[in-house]
């Protein structure tokens, strides 16, 4: 049962983020959006929200929301740490979802493209481990170049070739990340990033398109929470009290 004080740390946790920036506030929505999905385990939303935020680069600025007021903050993440910390999910994990059987063609193959594109900026030795199959036993667990073979993602694999051509060891990718920023499989520590009731609030609403108080240049495709209905959220999350 949610105590009284759990009730009233989300109350104020949520009433500290309406305050923060709309930028802020929709990539923190967005964040839990597909947190959830994740761990509702909803691959379809997963794969559509995943790329919608990958377009608003989402990880850029997410409200860290913790119960203790003095500790909540803005925290700023590269994709890779973003999709561990916030998501908890480790790209092999996510793009085991992505190249399944569940998924249509037209949400799974961006997503996968997206995924490729972020693990050879940032970690281009990992992604070359990830590529090729791995034996165990007689058993054999596939890399992701025959993942993509299999599921028939054209573009994810001609991303992929050229990502890990060059020589192992090489400074292909983004030379800024080092290896040792990310944490270990299983060792990095999730990120309580909302309140439950932004993000619930966010999921029941119905999406349509509109200005999210910026220019439309630079306003893409903000979020689609409501990814089965294919609805952007812009409109309705800057319509609501919280956002607002």
């Amino acid at each position: 049962m949610t105590t009284k004080h759990e009730i009233q740390a989300e109350q104020d946790a949520s009433a500290w983020l309406s305050t923060l920036p709309l930028e802020v506030r929709v990539n923190t929505v967005a964040t839990e959006a597909l947190h959830e999905s994740w761990l509702t385990n909803s691959p379809k939303q997963v794969a559509v929200q995943f790329v919608d935020c990958v377009k608003q680069r989402t990880w850029e600025s997410v409200a860290y929301m913790p119960a203790v007021e003095s500790k909540r903050e803005v925290k700023h993440y590269t994709p890779i740490q973003w999709m561990r910390e916030c998501i908890g999910a480790e790209p092999d994990e996510l793009f085991r979802v992505v190249c399944g059987e569940l998924i249509p063609e037209e949400s799974a193959a961006p997503a996968a493209v997206s995924l490729v594109r972020l693990m050879a900026e940032e970690e281009p030795e990992t992604l070359r481990e990830l590529t090729a199959d791995y034996e165990v036993g007689t058993s054999t667990m596939l890399g992701w170049n025959n993942l993509i073979k299999r599921a028939g993602f054209g573009e994810a694999l001609a991303e992929l070739q050229e990502a890990v051509k060059g020589e192992p060891g090489g400074q292909s990718g983004n030379s800024n990340a080092s290896k040792n920023d990310a944490p270990h499989r299983g060792a990095s520590n999730p990120d309580p990033t909302l309140a439950r009731c932004p993000a619930q609030a966010a999921l029941a609403l119905e999406g349509t398109f509109a200005e999210a108080g910026r220019p439309a240049a630079d306003n893409p495709d903000i979020v689609r929470v409501n990814a089965s209905d294919g609805g952007n959220s812009a409109a309705y999350l800057a319509a609501l009290p919280w956002l607002g």
